[in-house]
């Protein structure tokens, strides 16, 4: 029997199953950035809190990836508000969906829905910071190698998604 182990006389261990649901969502703003030979980061939402950011805010980032397969490694999504001038503002770092669709269970053709929520630091100056985004594997730290639409690799494997500006705090 291939689909598991037998645990004993009447007991049998199987594989996770996966369930894939209908994505009806679309991202606002559309990007193609190749994620290793496993998937497409596609687009991406941004939901900002009326009346802008400011030290303290939170906001909503969404991620959209087109699987190719199954990735090799469970890697690590880091999301990044930075800005080169001011330094981290923000930073959200887990296996996509929260843990709930790791990457090495993505299957050929699923549109991968990642929502991360990330707090501007008390502290953070105002300016305009980027958000940034790319994957690790946990254990070595080496990131997922990243491809523009042409194939060109992008700088430290890390897709700039935009620009946000920092309110002065109110």
């Amino acid at each position: 029997v291939s689909a598991g182990e037998f645990q004993g006389q009447d007991a049998m261990r199987l594989r996770p199953i996966k369930v894939l649901g209908r994505v009806d969502a679309r991202p606002q703003r559309a990007v193609d950035i190749g994620v290793g030979d496993f998937a497409r980061l596609t687009g991406y939402n941004v939901d900002l809190p009326e009346g802008g950011v400011s030290p303290g805010d939170a906001f909503t980032a969404t991620l959209f990836f087109r699987a190719d397969g199954p990735a090799a490694l469970p890697y690590t999504r880091f999301l990044h508000f930075w800005s080169p001038e001011l330094g981290m503002a923000a930073q959200a770092d887990s296996e996509p969906a929260g843990g709930r669709n790791p990457t090495w269970a993505w299957t050929r053709g699923e549109t991968v829905v990642d929502v991360v929520r990330l707090t501007v630091a008390a502290d953070a100056q105002p300016g305009a910071y980027q958000l940034r985004a790319g994957l690790y594997d946990p254990a070595s730290g080496a990131r997922v190698p990243l491809r523009t639409r042409e194939g060109e690799p992008l700088p430290d494997d890390i897709a700039t998604l935009g620009t946000i500006e920092v309110l002065p705090g109110r």
